[in-house]
């Protein structure tokens, strides 16, 4: 019996062997297709293709090719794809060599995932990575209906490449491995994003605006918010290797300096404040204090309510003032612009509730329908949850709204302060970014990790109990 169970299994392989060459060959195929769309780049596919599959060969066949793999694909995603030497042009999909790079690591990891399919699947099927499976499918699917095909389809590929490359940390790493490379290979990112802005690299730096006076720091990465949501992943992630003994005292003193610096150059206050809530709500959670500090605050949410229906605003007008960089109190009271974008994206919300413009398919959209008047880059809808029922509907978007329902509730019923302090991260920085629901970035491998990590503590407890 294990004989023949051995045979079938080693034709399985064969078959896999087989239908991965094949099915880079057919999406060569119609990359060429479209390739009037893409630019002239993409006739370097046949170059790139036998490339990839040498590489996965030679790694698949090598002695450690598990840890030493998965440990290469960690720091090249965590690093190399977080790079960003170029401005893209409001409403641009064309493919260039930096999509297209990241298009072919994509494209290895998950030849990677198939095959290694047996390994994974116990986890795909937990309730937090089966419900991104099922979301990366409906955003790979939207592609047929999206108004370009080729960039929705290429941003759902990375979306499940880097569930696939989250479930392989789980089954390759141990945490305190995983929390050591991603920060030591961030630490080496942001420090040369922050070199870069000591030495006035033209790239490093964003300008004003018409209505602004400072400087942002951006580093490589294109943008400052991008830097400022990669600096505050980078925070939340070094305390929690600092909570799990992954760094001395020294050490993640030092690498929190490092990452308050980045993000407070960058000027990125959503992000700044998302890292310090996830900090503070899990540190609260677990102090005696608590009870006390949570009525405090409540104390003070009313206080101020009770000015603003008194009328007295002068002061919160002040307030709102100082924090913005224009010097006007407005800013902060539309979140630099961030309303009018809400508006503009639940108007094309209105238009197809069910299933969306395609994934991540809305950037041109919103361009042509946000107000003649508006200043400012209308890129996405600056909210996550927005993003996703514009980009998905309603009905393509419910497994992500099930995923970050279940993720709250675990968040009371079964408490993991890493988790829990992506989970925030997450869901504060959402409110004024896209976070998750659209360009499959940082942030993404960071939460599909925690998501994976979730399923793989649920199948070693099973096993325990079994």
């Amino acid at each position: 019996m294990r004989s023949a169970m051995m045979i079938e299994t080693a034709r399985q392989d064969r078959q896999i062997s087989l239908a991965i060459p094949a099915a880079i060959t057919l999406g060569w195929i119609l990359t060429l297709l479209i390739a009037p769309d893409l630019g002239l780049i993409a006739y370097a596919a046949p170059l790139v293709v036998p490339a990839v599959c040498l590489a996965l060969v030679g790694l698949y066949h090598s002695p450690r090719r598990c840890p030493l793999t998965t440990i290469l694909l960690l720091v090249t995603v965590t690093f190399v794809l977080s790079l960003n030497f170029r401005q893209r042009e409001l409403g641009e999909t064309g493919l260039d060599w930096q999509n297209g790079t990241k298009f072919v690591v994509w494209s290895a990891i998950i030849g990677l995932g198939i095959l290694r399919w047996r390994e994974l699947a116990a986890l795909m099927g937990k309730p937090l990575t089966g419900l991104s499976l099922t979301y990366a499918a409906i955003a790979l699917l939207s592609a047929t209906w999206s108004e370009v095909p080729a960039y929705t389809a290429a941003s759902a590929i990375g979306m499940l490449a880097y569930l696939v490359l989250a479930c392989l940390l789980v089954r390759d790493l141990n945490e305190v491995a995983i929390l050591r490379i991603v920060v030591g290979s961030l630490a080496a990112y942001i420090m040369a994003g922050l070199l870069a802005g000591a030495l006035s690299f033209d790239i490093a730096w964003l300008a004003p605006s018409a209505d602004e006076s400072i400087n942002r720091l951006q580093g490589f990465s294109g943008h400052p918010n991008t830097f400022g949501q990669q600096a505050a992943v980078f925070i939340t992630l070094t305390v929690i290797a600092w909570r799990l003994r992954a760094f001395g005292n020294g050490a993640a003193c030092a690498l929190l300096i490092i990452g308050c610096v980045a993000i407070l150059a960058s000027g990125s206050r959503t992000n700044l404040a998302a890292a310090l809530i996830a900090w503070f709500v899990i540190a609260l959670r677990s102090s005696p204090w608590r009870h006390m500090v949570v009525l405090a605050g409540m104390t003070a949410v009313a206080t101020l309510l009770m000015i603003a229906a008194t009328g007295d605003l002068s002061e919160i007008g002040a307030l709102a003032k100082g924090l913005s960089r224009t010097g006007a109190e407005g800013e902060v009271f539309t979140l630099t612009g961030r309303t009018e974008l809400w508006a503009t994206a639940w108007h094309l919300i209105t238009e197809k509730p069910l299933f969306g413009w395609g994934y991540n398919g809305i950037e041109d959209i919103m361009s042509r329908t946000v107000s003649v008047g508006f200043e400012g880059t209308a890129i996405n809808a600056h909210n996550m949850l927005l993003q996703s029922l514009a980009s998905l509907g309603f009905v393509g978007s419910l497994p992500a709204i099930a995923a970050i329902s279940l993720l709250c509730l675990r968040f009371f019923t079964k408490p993991d302060p890493a988790r829990d302090q992506i989970a925030v991260l997450l869901l504060v920085s959402g409110l004024g970014e896209v976070g998750i629901a659209a360009t499959p970035i940082l942030l993404t491998v960071v939460v599909f990790y925690f998501f994976a990590r979730d399923g793989q503590q649920c199948v070693g407890s099973r096993r325990h109990e079994l």
